[in-house]
């Protein structure tokens, strides 16, 4: 795979998402960061107007997920970023995209959720012309054009192209905002690239993502001898109960991509060379096998 190109910078969409957010009650903003981000949270939970915004954000928290309540609506905001040219909302390509999404419950993509992130684009524009937003997304800006990354870059550039599969991504577009939980990290794919929204710089997250998009063909690839042969005690304990979706067989299989993803990114961070598809099927290592990770 060629090198892959890599850009990392602030987003004044995605940073308008979370001051919407915090302005109404997002209480993962702080959660290891540095005392900046403290006040700048103070700030804007301080801040008396965008009432209408402040109501539209609230419902930005859900019940299908008990360790981070904003999943998946935030993630599904920052999608829908994709979407909005100058305020312009390509609202049925939007939920075409979400309902071919396989990792969220019929539930969580409702005629209720589709209409409330319709109100969406106006609620993005009030924010994107507010006063004390435009001093937030500076400091904001700020803090993500100090970030020295120069070496891990290269290490994470460098990991990511030793992997010897075509994702068909050739450019990696890392969004931070500070104001996102830093346990927190979303993708969203066009064309050949690939964005990754963070709250912090952390490479072993984006590592994470992009073994997402590794894994997932594969995974789909093995479903049948996956579902004949691993069952729930197999997926790690500590993934979230959300990630079974209803509890069917795609349920188990998005828990076990995620299981796997893990597993897999742990390998990596420790300097192993591993064997994708081996990986899966639990056997033992093939030689033949194209679909190599080396780090």
């Amino acid at each position: 795979m060629d090198k892959l190109q890599f850009e990392l910078s602030s987003n004044s969409k995605l940073n308008a998402v979370y001051f919407g957010l915090v302005l109404s009650g997002y209480e993962f903003a702080t959660i290891n960061k540095q005392k900046n981000i403290f006040d700048i949270t103070k700030r804007i939970e301080s801040y008396s107007a965008l009432d209408r915004t402040k109501d539209f954000f609230r419902f930005a928290r859900g019940n299908t997920c008990e360790v981070y309540p904003f999943w998946p609506r935030v993630a599904l905001l920052e999608s829908a970023l994709f979407f909005i040219e100058n305020s312009s909302f390509s609202f049925v390509k939007y939920c075409d995209y979400v309902n071919s999404l396989s990792n969220i419950t019929i539930e969580e993509r409702s005629d209720d959720f589709f209409k409330w992130v319709k109100e969406f684009p106006q609620c993005l524009h009030e924010i994107l012309k507010d006063e004390l937003f435009g001093e937030i997304d500076a400091q904001l800006t700020d803090i993500v054009n100090s970030l020295d990354i120069s070496m891990d870059m290269e290490n994470l550039i460098a990991a990511l192209s030793a992997m010897q599969v075509d994702t068909g991504i050739q450019k990696l577009a890392i969004k931070i905002c500070p104001l996102k939980c830093c346990f927190s990290v979303d993708y969203f794919t066009r064309r050949n690239e690939m964005y990754v929204m963070l709250g912090d710089y952390l490479p072993h997250s984006i590592v994470h993502e992009y073994l997402h998009l590794v894994l997932h063909p594969l995974v789909q690839k093995h479903k049948t001898h996956i579902l004949s042969r691993f069952d729930s005690n197999t997926v790690d304990a500590h993934i979230d109960q959300s990630y079974y979706l209803s509890g069917d067989k795609n349920g188990f299989i998005n828990a076990f991509e995620e299981h796997l993803v893990r597993k897999a990114s742990e390998k990596i961070a420790g300097g192993e060379e591993i064997d994708l598809e081996t990986l899966i099927i639990g056997e033992g290592k093939n030689e033949n096998t194209k679909n190599h990770i080396v780090c």
